[in-house]
């Protein structure tokens, strides 16, 4: 059993490969120093990314008991103190981070220091076979389980939109921006104007207000067309840019569904 192991990482939407991660750590080590990536690094990866103090809350919320064997520091380049640490013996990681623990245990050697023991933890899987990551959960690829956000019974199911609920979908809920009929793009650069800080995806349905989006340079990050507004063809539907987005869908809504 080692006294001192390392482990380091963003640590982000604390998830079961995570846990695993640690659990594997503490198993052979009595005590672990965590180096979670400083705030200052991660906002230059991904904005989404929770700030230092909610990751290292949910670890500790995770492990409950266990916490007590953890001491939590910042992060703020590759290696931290790895190199150069003298009371550690060993280093937890994953098959994607092994190299960096090797190449921490050869400045080791050039600082005349004994080599950590490696101690490489198994990924856990998702739902469909690919590891557990947090880019997947915040992507809403996967809950922090590994499961699919939208269960089996929706996704396998057939769902039909009833009278009361189409009824209710009417009318308009939220935020109503109004602006001219003929001139929709009055409104949109009201809307993105008000979320221009607002962090998440612009969803935009109906031909009418992907094509508006589009021509204000702003495409949306999802989009529903069909080619027609008010249930008739709209020509200006061919001057919809496909191209704007990753990948296209085609897909068949037929009436009542």
């Amino acid at each position: 059993m080692h006294s001192v192991g390392l482990i380091g990482g963003t640590f982000d939407r604390f998830h079961a490969g995570h846990l695993s991660l640690l659990q594997s750590g503490l198993s052979e080590c009595s005590s672990l120093e965590v180096w979670m990536t400083s705030d200052a690094t991660t906002g230059t990866k991904d904005p989404r990314i929770n700030p230092w103090e909610t990751r290292a809350g949910e670890m500790r919320e995770a492990l409950g008991q266990d916490a007590e064997k953890l001491s939590m520091h910042v992060l703020e380049d590759n290696h931290g103190p790895a190199s150069t640490h003298t009371d550690a013996s060993a280093i937890v990681c994953t098959a994607e981070t092994r190299p960096e623990c090797e190449i921490i245990n050869r400045m080791r050697g050039d600082n005349g220091l004994d080599e950590l023991a490696i101690i490489e933890a198994e990924h856990v899987l998702a739902w469909d076979g690919d590891p557990i990551s947090s880019t997947r959960i915040r992507n809403g690829e996967i809950d922090r389980e590994g499961l699919p956000w939208i269960p089996d019974s929706v996704r396998e199911g057939r769902i039909i939109l009833t009278p009361e609920v189409e009824a209710e979908l009417k009318e308009p809920f939220g935020l109503l921006v109004p602006g001219p009929e003929d001139d929709p793009s009055v409104a949109m650069s009201e809307v993105l104007a008000r979320t221009e800080w607002e962090w998440g995806p612009i969803i935009a349905v109906g031909d009418v207000t992907v094509r508006a989006l589009q021509d204000l340079g702003r495409p949306a990050d999802i989009a529903l067309v069909d080619g027609r507004t008010r249930r008739e063809p709209w020509e200006g539907a061919e001057g919809l840019d496909s191209s704007a987005y990753d990948g296209v869908l085609q897909c068949e809504s037929p009436a009542g569904s």
